[in-house]
């Protein structure tokens, strides 16, 4: 796998809010072997026209309406970085193990994979190669270790990467961040298992969780777009994100309180 790396930018990338969040699509872009090869030095239009091509080619253009479709018009910085960010939150709800599978493996190799997916070596083979579909479950864990993997590529290289996820996490009490199957999908029968692991997580002095949603069945989230009529989207699993401490960048409201919608919050509700 080729470690990105950006040597120049050019408008309308200069602003560190587009800047950032570009950089971050091509890097995952080129992590999940979307740009095999393309070299990239350099963040420019041409540049960027290219990778949504190969986005496009994937399917992960719906999300971002201006840029699936250019309009005549150019975008402020705000809606650029709005474009942006829907498109990489699209990205961080599909998993691609058709193209994920063959760049992990080459940098990470099948022992770790068998040790941060939870599946064997054999059963990891097969799923590359196509013998056997991967399984929902396993295409999020890889998934995850495919973001994971494309913002640690803008601060090491190959063999950092790799002793990144070898080396003990203060963030996980002193665990390698291996992706635990039993904590990642469960049932009210491992709703108690999940909570003592959060608390010890919160407890390690972890900053948040993310976790698929128990709420929702599998590709559940996927909603659906208007095209010629209204058409299903492509299949995304729920996530739910626990922050802690201050944060006061986050603003939301309180939708339950002792299983009920708090007055503080339908005080604010418009009544027709």
């Amino acid at each position: 796998m080729e470690i990105l790396r950006i040597e120049s930018v050019s408008d309308p990338f200069t602003d560190p809010g587009p800047g950032s969040l570009a950089s971050r699509i091509i890097a995952f872009a080129s992590t999940a072997g979307l740009l095999k090869g393309k070299q990239i030095r350099s963040l420019d239009l041409k540049t960027w026209k290219d990778v949504l091509s190969r986005l496009r080619a994937a399917g992960l253009l719906r999300a971002a309406p201006f840029l699936a479709v250019p309009s005549g018009r150019s975008l402020s910085t705000e809606e650029l970085a709005s474009e942006l960010s829907q498109l990489y939150e699209a990205i961080e709800e599909s998993p691609l193990p058709d193209s994920e599978w063959p760049s992990m493996r080459e940098l990470l190799g099948d022992e770790m994979l068998e040790k941060l997916l939870g599946v064997s070596r054999q059963s990891i083979h097969r799923y590359s190669s196509g013998e056997r579909a991967t399984p929902q479950e396993v295409a999020e864990r890889l998934h995850v270790l495919a973001l994971i993997v494309s913002d640690l590529a803008g601060s090491y290289n190959e063999f950092g990467i790799r002793r990144w996820f070898g080396r003990p996490r203060s963030q996980l009490g002193g665990r390698s961040p291996s992706l635990d199957p039993s904590v990642l999908r469960g049932g009210l029968d491992s709703y108690q298992a999940c909570q003592k692991e959060a608390r010890r997580l919160r407890a390690a002095d972890a900053e948040a969780i993310r976790a698929p949603s128990a709420a929702l069945e599998t590709g559940g989230a996927g909603g659906f777009f208007v095209d010629g009529g209204e058409r299903e989207a492509r299949p995304m699993d729920g996530a739910v994100y626990v922050v802690f401490g201050r944060q006061p960048a986050c603003v939301g409201w309180p939708v339950v309180e002792a299983g009920a919608a708090p007055s503080r919050s339908l005080s604010r509700v418009r009544h027709l």
